[in-house]
């Protein structure tokens, strides 16, 4: 079933009637082409899922009949990534994507010392994150945030085990995906000396993904299909 995205929704009560916003209407009657009595699924990356049949078409204003709905609890084992602007839009629109995908909660987009660019369309990263979600029925949309400064990142409250990937560290630290934690990912040319003092400093703990050299966005999915398939 097609999915469309209510954020504006806050709680889906079965038997209820919803208005999907005026871009998903236009979107579903346009470009989808639904019919009336068509089942589709609604979620408003909070949590609500709902499975519903098409009760009126408008390309403003199309109204959905909830009939079978349910609330996802938050994980308990949240993933936050922490990683470098990348070289590319493209490059960072399809990591994001899979991050996406593969569920994890939160990801902020910090500059360190070798960082290439510093620039970052937000709205383009939320649309990405919002056609992810709908593709994989995720019931929770990730929160994303950038571009913050490495150290600011670092000095702020973070949630879980605080974990620094990067290749020189020494050893493939024991990773507890039952439990939430924060990972910081670098640029291409890793992290500088002085960020990863900075980093084990505040408490972040070394750790070697791989004895290859990955790509960033190679080393933020390999974590993040680590962490989902801790759920």
């Amino acid at each position: 079933m097609i999915a469309f995205y209510t954020p504006d929704i806050f709680e889906f009560e079965q038997g209820s009637v919803i208005t999907l916003n005026p871009e998903e209407s236009w979107h579903g009657a346009k470009v989808l082409r639904i019919k009336k009595e068509e089942s589709i699924i609604v979620l408003n990356g909070k949590g609500w899922v709902a499975e519903g049949r098409i009760d009126t078409v408008h390309d403003k204003h199309t109204q959905v009949i909830l009939h079978k709905v349910k609330y996802h609890t938050p994980p308990s084992n949240n993933l936050e990534i922490g990683i470098s602007v990348l070289k590319t839009n493209e490059r960072m629109e399809w990591m994001l994507e899979k991050l996406t995908e593969l569920g994890v909660a939160k990801i902020t987009f910090i500059e360190c010392n070798r960082t290439e660019r510093n620039k970052l369309n937000l709205e383009r990263m939320q649309k990405i994150a919002v056609a992810a979600i709908k593709q994989c029925k995720r019931p929770w949309l990730p929160q994303i945030e950038g571009v913050i400064s490495f150290e600011k990142y670092i000095n702020q409250e973070l949630i879980g085990d605080k974990i620094i990937a990067y290749c020189e560290a020494t050893e493939y630290i024991k990773l507890d995906t039952k439990k939430s934690a924060t990972i910081l990912i670098g640029p291409e040319g890793d992290f500088s000396e002085n960020e990863i003092s900075l980093a084990v400093s505040k408490g972040f703990e070394p750790l070697l993904i791989s004895k290859q050299i990955l790509r960033t966005e190679t080393a933020a999915m390999a974590l993040a299909a680590v962490w989902d398939l801790g759920n």
